[in-house]
C-alpha cells in the first residue's frame, strides 16, 4: 500500500512540476499577430520521455544539461510562408548558454535584441535566462520571412524575465584576456564529445569545461570539484592517454601536465593547476605552459 501511495504521489508532483513549467512555456508564445504572422496550430508541449520522440535521437545532450520541458509552435501568414518557434526551458542559465553554445557555427552573425546568440542564414539560435531559444524561415532563408523570425525572436526574448549572465568560467576567462568568438561551455561528456573525443574513459568527473580558439588554436578548461579530485581524474586521464592507440609521443611533464599526439598527428598538451585542467591544440609546450600560467593568475 505504501509503494502505491508513493508512486501516485511521484506522479503528482511530477504533473504539477510539468504544468508549471508549461505556464512559463505559454507566456513565452508570441500572442495575435507579429508582421503578418500568426499561429497556424496549436502549440505542442513537451516533458520528460516527450523529448525523446520530439528531438529524434539528439535528446541525450539537453538531458545531461538539464532540462525541464519544450514547446514547438508554427506561425505563417498569408503567404504561406513558415516559422517554427521552439523554446527550450533548461534547469540553468548555464545550461541554456552551453545548448546554445555547442549548437553554434563559425558562419553566424551576433544577435543582441533581447536574448544573446546567433543569427544564421535560415534561423536564429538564442538564450536568456535558462530559456534557449530557435527560431526558423521554414523555407530555407527567405529573405522577408527571415526578417520576421527575428521580430518573432525579439518578442519572445521580451518575455523572459531575467538576464543574460554567462557562466562564470567563460566570463573569468574574458577578464584574463583569453576571448573566443565561437567558445562551447559544456557540463558532461556528450556535450564535450560534440567538439573532440579523447576517446572512452579518459576525460572524466569534471564540472564544467569548455573549449575556444587562442591565436587560431583550440583550447580547452576543465574545472574539477576541488585539486584532490582535480588530480584523481587527471592521473586516470594520464594512464589512458598513455595507453590507448588514439594517442602517441606521450612525454610526462611532472607537475606541470603531459603531451601526447593524437591519431591526426595534432600535438596535445595537458596543463593542471588548481582545480583546473588546460588543453591546448597545435602548440609547443612553452606556449601551452606560457597560457596556463596566464590562467592560473585568474582562475580560482
Amino acid at each position: 500500500m505504501k509503494k502505491i501511495f508513493l508512486a501516485f504521489f511521484i506522479l503528482f508532483v511530477y504533473a504539477g512540476a510539468a504544468q508549471q513549467e508549461r505556464s512559463v512555456l505559454e507566456g513565452y508564445l508570441p500572442a495575435g499577430e507579429t508582421d503578418g504572422f500568426s499561429l497556424s496550430a496549436q502549440p505542442e508541449y513537451y516533458f520528460g520521455d516527450e523529448l525523446f520522440s520530439y528531438i529524434n535521437g539528439g535528446a541525450d545532450i539537453y538531458l545531461e544539461y538539464g532540462i525541464d520541458g519544450a514547446v514547438s509552435a508554427f506561425y505563417s501568414n498569408h503567404e504561406k510562408q513558415k516559422i517554427h518557434l521552439e523554446i527550450y526551458l533548461m534547469q540553468s542559465a548555464e545550461a541554456a548558454y552551453g545548448i546554445c553554445s555547442v549548437n553554434g557555427r563559425a558562419s553566424g552573425k551576433p544577435f543582441s535584441k533581447g536574448c544573446e546568440g546567433m543569427l544564421y542564414e535560415s534561423y536564429l539560435d538564442l538564450w536568456k535566462d535558462r530559456a534557449f531559444v530557435r527560431v526558423s524561415d521554414m523555407g530555407g532563408g527567405n529573405a522577408t520571412a527571415l526578417a520576421s523570425a527575428q521580430k518573432i525572436a525579439e518578442k519572445v526574448c521580451a518575455s523572459i524575465d531575467g538576464k543574460t549572465e554567462k557562466p562564470l568560467l567563460i566570463t573569468e576567462l574574458e577578464k584574463a584576456g583569453v576571448k573566443s568568438d565561437n567558445p562551447k561551455y559544456f557540463q558532461g561528456l556528450v556535450a564535450l564529445n560534440n567538439v573532440y573525443s579523447f576517446g572512452a574513459g579518459t576525460i572524466f568527473g569534471f564540472d564544467e569545461g569548455m573549449a575556444g580558439q587562442h591565436h587560431g588554436k583550440m583550447f580547452m578548461i576543465f574545472r574539477y570539484k576541488d585539486e584532490k579530485t582535480r588530480y584523481e581524474w587527471v592521473q586516470n586521464a594520464k594512464g589512458k592517454i598513455r595507453s590507448v592507440r588514439k594517442f602517441t609521443d606521450f612525454q610526462d611533464r611532472g607537475e606541470e601536465g603531459f603531451s601526447a599526439v593524437d591519431k591526426e598527428g595534432k600535438a596535445i598538451n595537458f596543463n593542471e593547476f588548481g582545480k583546473y585542467l588546460m588543453v591546448l591544440f597545435d602548440s609547443g609546450w612553452e606556449d601551452s605552459l606560457s597560457l596556463s600560467k596566464v590562467l592560473e593568475k585568474t582562475l580560482k
